[in-house]
């Protein structure tokens, strides 16, 4: 749910449109990869790290870590 100034231009622009916009921004797109990318490579070392340093690691792997940095993006948005 969108709160604050995001929501005040979300319905100034109409609903989904305004919404997309402000993710769309400079600025809102800066923060949210920065974000994004640091807790995207923390929950891959959590997650992937020790196979990945083992030398076990598949193509599967290497999947399932830019998946843990499109998941974040996601979700900061």
């Amino acid at each position: 749910m969108l709160t604050g100034s995001a929501a005040n231009l979300a319905a100034e622009k109409g609903g989904l449109r305004g919404a997309i916009s402000y993710c769309c921004r400079r600025d809102h797109l800066r923060r949210t990869l920065c974000i994004a990318l640091v807790v995207g490579i923390v929950l891959t070392a959590i997650n992937q790290l020790d196979v990945i340093v083992r030398g076990d690691a598949t193509a599967i792997t290497f999947v399932k870590c830019g998946l843990n940095l499109r998941t974040r993006l996601l979700v900061q948005q």
